[in-house]
């Protein structure tokens, strides 16, 4: 009888410390979701306003407007990357939410503010067409 409840016994450990790793297993996907849900939250308070919307009036935090045919972005820091958010990497200037973004790259160009006021935009790989002309880029503007 006594073997019998020593057996029962560890069968109700072993079944416990099944419990504890599929716990801590659930513990790390919870807290990876976590990260993932506050990097992406980065994402969503970057100032982006309907172009169909309100007018935009530039208060003294606001260094330029970049509008999209469906988003504006406001610039409101020196330097701003540009391209495709995806879960594990956040940018600046999603262009996904202008629609399909196949093409673009997780960081497609760099917009800086140069001491002189003058924008610089530095482009990655392959250049994305501004208006259906390729961008001038630092190399063409020194």
């Amino acid at each position: 009888m006594q073997k019998k409840q020593s057996m029962i016994q560890k069968l109700q450990d072993f079944k416990e410390d099944g419990m504890d790793v599929e716990m801590q297993l659930a513990d790390r996907v919870e807290k990876k979701d976590i990260r993932l849900l506050e990097n992406s939250l980065s994402r969503w308070q970057v100032l982006v306003q309907s172009v169909a919307g309100g007018n935009v009036e530039l208060d003294k935090n606001t260094l330029a407007v970049l509008r999209g045919r469906l988003v504006r972005y406001l610039m409101r820091s020196r330097e701003i990357a540009v391209g495709r958010s995806t879960r594990d990497h956040t940018i600046d200037v999603d262009l996904t939410l202008e629609g399909p973004a196949a093409k673009v790259s997780r960081k497609q160009a760099t917009i800086r503010l140069r001491n002189s006021g003058d924008f610089i935009y530095v482009v990655r790989r392959q250049a994305a067409d501004i208006r259906r002309r390729p961008p001038r880029t630092s190399r063409q503007q020194s």
